[in-house]
């Protein structure tokens, strides 16, 4: 919540519970529905493949390898990245506002 609170705009506050709703809608829709599509032989066969094969086009181990190993210490550090930036920035320009010493 406090990322949220930082990344959005005084007046869109507000907004706070619909972003964390949208995000963990469409993180259950790309995490089961898609990639349970995707590693079912019978789907891919159907619909994604010309020449039936034996397995999806991903299986669990591979997806595993793909996602944690090489793409969320990615994602993850970008994030921080990011966020670091737009929370010096907002202390820097509102100095103010935000100011820690009384």
């Amino acid at each position: 919540m406090l990322s949220v609170i930082h990344s959005l705009s005084r007046q869109n506050v507000s907004l706070a519970s619909t972003c964390n709703s949208v995000g963990q809608t469409t993180g259950y829709f790309l995490g089961y529905v898609i990639f349970l599509g995707l590693e079912s032989p019978e789907f891919c066969n159907a619909y994604l493949r010309s020449n039936p094969l034996p397995h999806g086009i991903v299986t669990l181990p591979g997806i595993v390898i793909i996602i944690f190993f090489n793409f969320y210490h990615h994602y993850y550090l970008l994030q921080l990245s990011f966020h670091s930036v737009a929370v010096v920035f907002t202390l820097v320009t509102n100095k103010n506002k935000y100011s820690y010493t009384k």
